[in-house]
């Protein structure tokens, strides 16, 4: 396969983590080797644990680690809520030392393994705040901004590469897009 991941990327809140697992198991459902790397950081939301210091780089770290167990061990393709540009735009966000390293690195995984990267525009809907750093009155407040930082700082970094931009309630869309994409008939 010409592309080895998937990438959603949008501010928090938006509908990455959802339209993730429902793309996985259309996959899935079709016969593809698919494998879905969920965001590390989730599990530290529960725990009420926020990042700090080069904890950015960690995830990072830990990011790239299971995409290249999956990729280099039969995944045909991963799909992923939390991407390694989206992990260096945090970094950048939050003032971690390191961050445009974490750039580096994205770069050359990008290389060995390309991706389909899509920015996915948020619907607006009630946030349960279990699981995240944010409530619906923080994230609706600073989405579009937020949004706007994550979308500027992928596309400035993702060089020759095409950020495809898709409403997060148009999953068929996507689907077909991925297909498409993929190379694998509908």
């Amino acid at each position: 396969m010409k592309y080895r991941r998937i990438n959603f990327y949008a501010g928090a809140a938006a509908g990455k983590s959802g339209t993730a697992a429902w793309l996985f198991s259309q996959l899935k459902s079709r016969g593809i080797r698919c494998a879905q790397v969920k965001e590390l950081v989730e599990e530290w939301a529960w725990e009420g644990k926020l990042p700090k210091s080069f904890d950015q780089v960690f995830l990072f770290a830990s990011q790239l680690h299971r995409e290249d167990t999956l990729l280099s061990n039969g995944a045909d393709v991963v799909v992923c809520d939390s991407p390694l540009l989206l992990s260096c735009c945090y970094g950048k966000m939050f003032l971690t030392p390191g961050w445009e390293e974490m750039v580096n690195i994205a770069r050359l995984f990008e290389e060995q393994f390309p991706a389909i990267h899509i920015m996915l525009r948020r619907g607006k809907w009630e946030i349960d705040p279990a699981g995240r750093f944010v409530s619906s009155e923080g994230v609706h407040a600073d989405a579009a901004a937020n949004d706007r930082v994550v979308e500027e700082f992928v596309c400035g970094n993702l060089g020759n590469r095409q950020l495809y931009t898709i409403d997060t309630v148009d999953r068929e869309e996507c689907l077909k897009l991925v297909l498409e994409k993929l190379g694998i008939s509908a």
